[in-house]
């Protein structure tokens, strides 16, 4: 009787851990596939340098769908980081701050990595706002920096400065 009650509870156990066994494989397995997701879902990153030598990591956002997104619905862009949008060629470029969570310094930059205009202190859009009540800047350039509020000051960035890539270059390749 008492070896009965020993392997029904001896299977009862090896049950139970069998399935504590399943759910933290079936756990992993999801963690790592989120963790492969976020990671396949990042853009490419490089480092511009500033006219003052100040280095600053940015995503590089060189297609539609990319830059379509941009900065949509970030919470947050640290002093230190940024997004740079690149396009075909210098011609007039339209950007607006729907959905975006964050106040911004757009600067537009042509080809030869000159600055053409800055718009500071761009305001991001309210919850609800209408669309034509959501800010929007336009200027000529092949490739659009935006940067957290207050950096052009802070760098003390102007027209006719000029920028500098430091790394991954391939990363200004449009892919469109």
């Amino acid at each position: 009787m008492k070896k009965n009650k020993k392997t029904k509870k001896t299977k009862r156990t090896k049950k139970i851990n069998n399935k504590i066994i399943s759910l933290t494989a079936i756990l992993l397995l999801g963690f790592l596939l989120f963790a492969f997701y976020k990671h396949s879902c990042r853009l490419p990153q490089m480092t511009i340098v500033l006219p003052n030598s100040q280095k600053i990591s940015v995503e590089v956002a060189s297609n539609d769908k990319e830059r379509g997104k941009g900065l949509m619905f970030r919470k947050n862009l640290k002093r230190n980081e940024g997004m740079l949008f690149v396009f075909k060629d210098d011609s007039q470029k339209h950007f607006w701050m729907k959905n975006t969570l964050i106040d911004l310094d757009i600067l537009f930059i042509g080809e030869d990595f000159i600055i053409n205009e800055i718009f500071e202190n761009v305001k991001k859009s309210e919850p609800n706002a209408k669309d034509f009540e959501i800010e929007r800047v336009s200027a000529k350039g092949k490739y659009i920096l935006e940067l957290v509020a207050g950096s052009a000051e802070k760098h003390l960035l102007r027209a006719g400065l000029k920028i500098k890539i430091e790394s991954v270059k391939e990363g200004l390749k449009d892919s469109d």
